[in-house]
């Protein structure tokens, strides 16, 4: 319950990327390979959020927690969840969010950024297992109750194709193969 709220987000903005961005056609036609391939963290604008509420109507504890770590953040705009509240704002062109459960404990954060902000160690896996595939996007996820691991959600566009991958300690694996999925870009 606790990991919940962060990994129902994580797994809603993936697919939200991923289905907004490819379309069910074939693969070599020009109009999917020049679509931009785009994060949820890019496509989702709180500001047309309908769950935006202002800082009085957080639980203090979040809002005590988030000033005191995110000093930096400016403009933050707060949202409602189900069971928690989310903190939106852009910081050296990073789009963060930091979830929060309603009791006001952190849950986790989302950072999306492009393929400049991304760690070498990063990019050294992902160029390694996937050489000619142009880095498009990272979402970089954090959960409180697992601490020390992060995992990158690294979107890759090749000459014909898209991907999705995901890397949690060295490790990879592919959430999204548009070769694969092709009569069914939803499912991943």
């Amino acid at each position: 319950m606790k990991r919940s709220i962060f990994a129902i987000a994580v797994v809603i903005f993936t697919t939200l990327a991923v289905t907004n961005t490819i379309q069910a056609q074939k693969i070599n036609s020009s109009p999917l390979m020049e679509a931009p391939i785009v994060s949820a963290n890019e496509e989702m604008s709180s500001d047309n959020n309908a769950n935006t509420i202002s800082k009085e109507d957080v639980n203090q504890k979040a809002l005590r927690h988030f000033e005191r770590k995110f000093k930096t953040a400016k403009n933050a705009k707060w949202t409602t969840l189900k069971d928690g509240f989310m903190a939106r704002f852009k910081d050296n062109d990073i789009i963060e969010r930091v979830f929060y459960h309603a009791n006001g404990n952190l849950a986790g954060t989302l950072k999306g950024y492009n393929a400049d902000k991304m760690l070498e160690e990063i990019r050294s896996i992902i160029k390694g297992n996937y050489n000619g595939y142009a880095i498009t996007y990272v979402d970089e996820a954090e959960v409180v109750n697992v601490p020390g691991t992060t995992a990158y959600i690294v979107h890759l566009r090749g000459v014909e194709d898209l991907k999705v991958v995901r890397v949690i300690d060295g490790e990879i694996d592919v959430l999204f193969d548009s070769e694969k999925n092709i009569s069914n870009p939803k499912r991943f």
